[in-house]
């Protein structure tokens, strides 16, 4: 029979003790944690709830929107091809919408907010900063 030691009686109590401690710092943690959580979510589920008929009613709108302009540009197409032939009247129709796309991108560009250039943004690599470093696949 061996007997314990008094270091490992010291050990064990001091390990017992900072386990105890790490558990109630854990579960301090823990509790924390899951108050945060609870009140996003309660904050986000309040929003849905505010903001949800809003949302359907906009997406909804958005459809009607795109079906409408559909409608339009097959009236435009079939309407000039009355005069045209109906391949070229899909084809000049779908020219105007890409001038008219284009023009609207053109605008959009030329309203960004005038910031950094973005080629200064990005820092190159400085030759001096790959001085002191040996890669493997040089001699």
């Amino acid at each position: 029979m061996t007997e314990r030691g008094i270091f490992s009686r010291i050990t064990e109590s001091v390990g017992d003790k900072v386990r105890e401690g790490v558990e109630s710092v854990e579960d301090k943690v823990k509790g924390a944690i899951t108050a945060q959580t609870d009140k996003a979510k309660a904050a986000a589920q309040a929003k849905a709830k505010e903001y949800g008929p809003s949302v359907v009613s906009f997406g909804v709108a958005g459809v009607l929107v795109w079906l409408g302009v559909l409608s339009l540009v097959a009236a435009a197409i079939i309407g000039m091809s009355e005069v045209l032939h109906p391949a070229l009247a899909a084809v000049v129709v779908g020219a105007a919408l890409f001038l008219v796309a284009g023009i609207l991108a053109l605008l959009g560009k030329k309203n960004l907010p005038q910031g950094e250039d973005s080629r200064k943004a990005v820092t190159p690599a400085l030759p001096q900063q790959d001085e002191g470093v040996d890669h493997f696949w040089t001699d």
